[in-house]
């Protein structure tokens, strides 16, 4: 959960440094981009190395944690855990420090580039100045959709901390709820742009106003 919200902010750094160069017309330096490009792998990496091997496993949860469910696991052909050491915490502290990077780059640039467009509004044509209005209003939203990633593994974090008889099914529950940043996202995006909104609603059929005329009906003479 951690590793994807930090794969999805540091994308939506790199999708606003983008957009914040078109609309600066200036080159932003590359220290800039390649750290927000390769923290999220050395984050998977890590996620890699905090797993145990299964027959490690297996042990621990025999011996440390509950026997009596052991035969249980044996029949699964994968499973992990986690617990608090020294990788964990290594690993939650990376996480959120790119999460909060990438807030912060984000509502900078987003500033820059709104000031750019008040500043640089009379020497632009108004579809230029709709256009880039529009991009900026759907980064804005897309980036208000990151608190639904972010809480829920924020509460997975606290049921590591705080352990309780109820942490299973919250986990549960935020991992449902985590999955759904992709389709509220996606959501966002045809929402905000008005070609995807023609796109996908197929449903509209261009409707066509036919005038029938009648001549009028001259009297028979009797």
């Amino acid at each position: 959960m951690y590793k994807t919200l930090n794969e999805n902010a540091s994308q939506m750094s790199t999708n606003t440094l983008a957009k914040h160069k078109t609309a600066l017309k200036s080159l932003i330096m590359q220290f800039m981009i390649t750290p927000i490009s390769f923290f999220p792998a050395f984050v998977i990496l890590l996620t890699i190395l905090i797993p145990t091997e299964y027959s490690q496993r297996i042990s621990y949860w025999s011996i440390m944690l509950y026997p009596e469910f052991v035969p249980k696991f044996r029949a699964l052909r994968e499973f992990q855990y986690y617990t608090l050491n020294n990788w964990l915490i290594t690993f939650f502290v990376l996480t959120t420090f790119g999460t909060a990077k990438a807030a912060v780059i984000v509502s900078i640039l987003v500033y820059r580039m709104y000031k750019t467009l008040k500043e640089n509004q009379s020497r632009l044509s108004s579809a230029t100045i709709a256009r880039h209005k529009t991009a900026l209003k759907s980064l804005i939203m897309q980036f208000m959709t990151t608190p639904i990633s972010f809480f829920p593994a924020l509460v997975i974090l606290l049921t590591v901390l705080i352990p309780t008889e109820y942490s299973q099914n919250i986990s549960y529950w935020s991992l449902m709820v985590g999955t759904t940043h992709s389709i509220l996202n996606s959501i966002v995006v045809i929402i905000t742009y008005a070609e995807f909104r023609k796109a996908l609603m197929f449903w509209r059929r261009n409707t066509k106003i036919v005038a029938t005329l009648v001549p009028p009906v001259k009297p028979s003479g009797g």
